[in-house]
């Protein structure tokens, strides 16, 4: 038997959900197969990880009616419901890139019936690349049905970041650190200029430096997701 497991989408674009299961998984008495790239698991299960945020689980037990919760929590969406795991009788490629755009739908009209921020926009922004870049590495045996689904998907994504550009502001941390080490960073370097052994100039200038660089921080942070 093959279960489906979509877990969402990657937390950033600069993580591979595949590489964050091995902790977990080695954990719970699976072991890693370098030849083909699976992790077997202590039941008999062997469990498939793509860098796109699903997983393949197998099983030969065909009583076997449910994937467990053993097989790893969200990457992204914990507060949208998911994982989600569907049954698949033969070749699960066709089948993948439909599924992860129904779920992609339910995540974004559970984001509209709540606040959005940028971070939000981005969110539904990955979701809709993750099915594309689903249905470009595994086509799909519907077309016609995935091409309407991204048409919704399209929309829904333009209509979370446009909302959120009105209903996002940016909290107050960063101009806050910024306006602070705007100020202890020349005290600092004139206490240190007047003692240069003075711990309160070495003190103040540190704090600016160090404010001025979580300001920088927080404002590439929310930069990032807003883009």
């Amino acid at each position: 038997m093959t279960r489906l497991i979509d877990y969402g989408a990657w937390a950033s674009s600069r993580s591979d959900p595949s590489k964050r299961r091995t902790w977990p998984l080695r954990r719970a008495g699976w072991r890693f197969d370098r030849a083909s790239g699976a992790w077997d698991g202590p039941d008999g299960e062997r469990l498939t990880v793509s860098f796109l945020g699903f997983a393949i689980l197998e099983r030969e037990d065909a009583d076997w009616e449910h994937p467990g919760t053993g097989y790893g929590t969200q990457w992204h969406g914990g507060r949208y419901g998911m994982p989600y795991a569907r049954r698949v009788d033969g070749d699960w490629r066709p089948r993948v890139a439909v599924m992860l755009a129904r779920n992609a739908v339910k995540v974004q009209d559970l984001m509209l019936s709540r606040p959005l921020t940028a971070v939000s926009a981005a969110d539904a922004r990955r979701l809709l690349v993750r099915c594309r870049r689903a249905a470009d590495l595994y086509p799909p045996d519907d077309p016609d049905l995935f091409r309407r689904l991204m048409d919704g998907l399209e929309e829904r994504t333009t209509r979370i970041g446009s909302y959120a550009m009105v209903e996002y502001r940016r909290g107050f941390a960063g101009p806050v650190l910024a306006l602070a080490g705007g100020l202890l960073t020349p005290v600092g370097s004139f206490l240190l200029g007047s003692d240069p052994a003075g711990l309160a100039g070495i003190a103040a200038l540190a704090a600016g430096l160090a404010c001025s660089g979580l300001s920088s921080l927080i404002d590439g942070t929310e930069r990032a997701g807003g883009a």
